[in-house]
């Protein structure tokens, strides 16, 4: 596939009114925002724009400019301040891909119109954040797209990931949405290529659908610290999916691996101040006949407390008897010891 270049003269028409300076790439949605938006800065970088990229799924990291992840530091309020800190230093680049950190609907609004993207993409509007947004299933759309619904920003380009349901499609279809093709049954890995391939192609004018080369050069960005990671630890085999902190994409996850309930050990590490995520997995995830079931991280409410087990990750992992132990639920509980295993 011959790839434009930066090069090569303009590739696309600027938007009305867009911000000075880089051209900005916003992604938001649920879950595999990092991931994409390392995708999506990797696809221009190989097309030889200079870029500059910033994720915040487990830590603050922004890239330095070839690819490489360096800790953010910045001053400022977390959602909007982090990305103005980050965007000051980035003056003089051609793109400029964020990943939204923006929790509550005024935060989500406010990140719209100060970083004033040209090309919005959506992920997916799975359930989080209900102490935020609620536990209704239009909860996760509401929240993140009323800025759009209210009329309070447009962006030239809308992107849609494939697992977006259709009726969140169609509400934002008068905006100009599009929405990556679904595939049944494919898997969160390939559906994050193909997202991050489409928007690159939509944003640029180039043609549809991507070429499999450009989906596949989405995978080629190096690793993601909220990747599904898989270790060995005391003989057994251990699957991290502490960045699926959603029931459905906890499973989806898991049966991607070949996760047998029955024959595995279910490691749920919890944060205090997401209780409705513990009653989520509760309701989905925790009844599945798994070989044996532990708590970690906080503590966690009275009913669970049997099941609980102080100390770190790999302490509770050396006492089950299963060969086979699936972590999901949040990460920062574990974020040191992560970082002490050379995971972060």
């Amino acid at each position: 596939m011959a790839t434009p270049r930066a090069s090569e003269g303009p590739l696309y028409s600027g938007a009305e009114g867009r911000a000075s300076g880089p051209r900005r790439v916003l992604v938001n949605g649920t879950r595999g925002k990092s991931t994409v938006t390392l995708s999506i800065a990797h696809l221009l970088r190989e097309m030889g724009f200079s870029v500059s990229s910033k994720v915040t799924g487990v830590l603050p990291l922004v890239e330095d400019g070839r690819g490489g992840l360096e800790l953010c530091r910045f001053s400022g309020r977390g959602s909007v301040g982090e990305a103005l800190f980050w965007l000051s230093s980035a003056s003089g680049l051609d793109f400029c891909v964020l990943e939204c950190n923006a929790v509550s609907p005024s935060s989500q609004r406010d990140i719209l119109s100060i970083y004033r993207p040209e090309a919005l993409v959506y992920t997916n509007f799975l359930p989080d954040h209900q102490e935020e947004w609620g536990s209704s299933p239009e909860a996760p759309f509401a929240a993140m797209a009323w800025p759009l619904l209210a009329g309070t920003f447009k962006p030239s380009t809308l992107v849609l990931g494939p697992s977006v349901e259709d009726r969140f499609l169609e509400a934002l279809r008068p905006l100009g949405a599009v929405r990556v093709p679904p595939r049944p049954g494919e898997g969160h890995e390939e559906e994050n290529a193909r997202l991050s391939a489409w928007a690159v192609s939509l944003f640029l004018g180039l043609p549809l659908p991507p070429p499999l080369e450009l989906v596949e050069m989405a995978r080629g960005f190096g690793w993601n610290p909220g990747d599904v990671r898989e270790i060995f630890a005391d003989g057994k085999r251990v699957v991290l999916a502490l960045s699926a902190n959603d029931p459905k994409s906890a499973l989806r996850i898991a049966s991607s691996r070949g996760i047998d309930p029955a024959r595995s050990a279910l490691v749920y590490v919890h944060r205090f101040d997401r209780p409705m995520r513990l009653s989520a997995f509760e309701r989905e995830v925790f009844d599945l006949g798994w070989s044996s079931l532990r708590l970690i991280g906080d503590l966690p409410p009275l009913r669970r407390v049997r099941q609980y087990r102080p100390g770190g990750l790999l302490r509770v992992v050396s006492s089950l008897e299963e060969r086979t132990v699936f972590c999901c639920g949040n990460v920062r509980p574990v974020l040191d010891e992560l970082a002490s295993l050379g995971l972060l």
